[in-house]
């Protein structure tokens, strides 16, 4: 540490060059900014700010044509700003960062993932790893509500995000509700920080449930949501529901993350050889991403070639037309096949008379007055032809 000391307070003096301001790059600026953070000199962090953006036309890449610091500039000192727990300078430079970059950019050059919290600033709410860090945020992003400043969705989720790395749930939720107290609307990152209690505590449905109702309020997943869905499958060990939410993510269009496919594939190691649903899955994100060959699994071969061979011959039925006419003919039946729908009919052929109901005889439609007289004459007439009578 006394060495980045020594190397902050000797480029400090090199603003000034035979009695001229020395023009430097943003590079060179953004090096001294992540040293300055290091040494927690938050005055010397300032100027250097200031002399960014003062300097960065000595770089061609640094500015574009609206003459603006780049995202990386502005993610640098927000880091730099946060090491030193310098909450309120943070916010005002990440609404900045909005501003230049964000939603309310209406210029070329927008950027939405770099102001994310999943993204661009994930760093942030990363950073508060403590309660007290948490409390000092929100109480910095009250001050500026009650002083007029603007509070942003981005400086909620970052709360938010913070909150729910905590591991608690319920003030998740509450700072969740209150947006709308405060005059904001939800994005899909909002959703994400709820998604990843919901990947800490391994709940799949919760986790499904809550992607249902971002998407019935018209907000539309983003990657991060994807992920954090297949992330809180491998935490619950669904290795179903880990294949469907990656059969979802690539539908969507969006990449899976590395670093989770690699969580998947420890839980695929437990898969059985003879159903690798998991194992297949991960393969054809590999071969989609492009991504390392070494992080693709084996598969058994007999199992693969018989999906291989059932979804050609399910292709080839589509194209001719052959699948339909099949789906139509199904309950049709052909020589050869047996009839389960005639059987019962066949059965009730074959039972004894005594099950099927008998034409009543005369003695039965006469009445149950005449009955008795009837029966008495059936045995007298018994009586009157008995042998040796």
């Amino acid at each position: 540490m006394s060495t980045v000391f020594e190397v902050c307070g000797a480029l400090s003096g090199l603003f000034v060059q035979d009695g001229k301001p020395v023009v430097y790059t943003e590079d060179q600026l953004k090096l001294l900014i992540e040293a300055a953070g290091q040494a927690t000199d938050v005055n010397f962090i300032e100027s250097l700010w200031q002399r960014l953006l003062l300097d960065t036309s000595g770089s061609s890449s640094s500015k574009d044509q609206t003459h603006r610091p780049t995202s990386s500039a502005y993610q640098t000192v927000i880091r730099a700003l946060v090491q030193c727990d310098q909450w309120a300078q943070a916010l005002d430079l990440v609404v900045q960062f909005e501003n230049a970059y964000g939603d309310a950019w209406k210029g070329p050059g927008r950027d939405f993932t770099a102001v994310s919290v999943y993204h661009g600033l994930r760093f942030f709410p990363l950073a508060l790893v403590e309660e007290g860090k948490v409390a000092a945020l929100f109480e910095a992003v009250k001050a500026r509500k009650d002083a007029g400043q603007p509070v942003t969705t981005t400086l909620m989720n970052i709360i938010c995000r913070a909150i729910a790395r905590l591991g608690n749930t319920e003030a998740a939720g509450t700072v969740l509700q209150s947006y709308g107290v405060w005059g904001i609307a939800h994005d899909a990152d909002s959703y994400n920080a709820i998604m990843e209690c919901c990947k800490i505590n391994a709940k799949v449905v919760g986790a499904e449930s809550l992607l249902s109702y971002m998407t019935s309020k018209g907000i539309k997943p983003n990657a991060a949501t994807w992920n954090l869905l297949i992330s809180t499958a491998i935490a619950a060990g669904d290795r179903g529901a880990v294949v469907s939410a990656i059969e979802r993510t690539m539908a969507a269009n969006c990449k899976v993350q590395v670093a989770v496919v690699k969580r998947a594939k420890e839980l695929a190691h437990d898969e059985p050889p003879s159903r690798p649903a998991l194992r297949l899955a991960l393969n054809r994100v590999i071969e989609q991403q492009n991504l390392q060959d070494e992080l693709r699994m084996p598969v058994n071969v007999n199992y693969h070639q018989r999906q291989q061979q059932y979804q050609l011959g399910q292709a080839r039925e589509s194209s001719s037309g052959v699948g339909e006419f099949r789906r139509q003919t199904k309950d049709v039946w052909r020589p050869g096949m047996q009839q389960p729908e005639e059987q019962p009919e066949q059965q009730q052929v074959k039972q004894p008379p005594v099950q099927q109901p008998q034409q009543p005889s005369e003695d039965e439609h006469s009445g149950s007055d005449e009955q008795p007289q009837m029966s008495g004459l059936r045995s007298q007439l018994r009586d009157a032809f008995k042998p040796g009578r």
